[in-house]
């Protein structure tokens, strides 16, 4: 009943795991431009895209630091699965009450923001979170 999301890799190359398993939320890095960054993996197996470059984030030794990498964009889609299964009437399309991991994957999905392709890709998957879309629409 856990909703797992995972950072999809930051070689250019192939989807790494967990992110590369069917039942994990993969995400890709986009920059302010809303173009994949070069780093971020790519592959069948994303999901979704979330901003990952120049994120402005805590850091070791008691700081903070701009960093880059699809382990900074993963994070927004966490939040937003978070705050979708707080709001079961966004995601609950079996009406039992509760939004399952993939009721939640499905409604983000299906309310991203389409980017590259028109439709599914290898880059941007359904394309970019839209967590406003997700609770409206």
């Amino acid at each position: 009943g856990v909703v797992v999301v995972a950072a999809a890799g930051n070689s250019g190359g192939s989807v790494i795991y967990p992110a590369a398993y069917p039942t994990v939320i993969a995400v890709s890095a986009i920059g302010q431009n809303n173009l994949i960054a070069s780093f971020s993996s790519r592959g069948v197996q994303i999901d979704l895209a979330a901003p990952g470059v120049s994120i402005y984030s805590t850091y070791k030794g008691n700081s903070y630091s701009t960093l880059s990498g699809t382990s900074m964009a993963a994070p927004h889609v966490s939040g937003a699965a978070a705050l979708l299964k707080s709001l079961p009437s966004r995601c609950d399309s079996d009406n039992d009450g509760s939004c399952s991991p993939s009721e939640i994957k499905t409604r983000l999905e299906a309310t991203a923001t389409d980017l590259g392709t028109p439709g599914f890709d290898i880059l941007y998957g359904s394309g970019l979170l839209n967590i406003e879309r997700a609770l409206t629409q």
